[in-house]
């Protein structure tokens, strides 16, 4: 078993918190929440994925009110 680990970065506020490196990318430490955003190639058939990371629900919130507005306001109370 690999004892490595992978530092994550809360996208809002900066703190950090560390992960087993062979654990998959939606593995978070308690209390963290991880959010995959997919953007599509345009013309061509491509998928890319971005991780981001939040330490808190207020942080991930937070970001998802300033990068993403649009996001209707019963999605957002969904997890209040």
């Amino acid at each position: 078993m690999d004892d490595a680990l992978r530092q994550i970065v809360c996208k809002n506020c900066g703190s950090e918190a560390e992960v087993p490196s062979d654990s998959p990318p939606c593995v978070t430490p308690e209390g963290w929440y991880a959010l995959m955003q997919a953007n599509f190639g345009g013309q061509r058939v491509e998928l890319r994925t971005q991780m981001y990371y939040f330490c808190s629900k207020t942080c991930l919130m937070l970001w998802i009110e300033k990068e993403v507005p649009e996001i209707p306001k019963a999605f957002r109370d969904a997890f209040k």
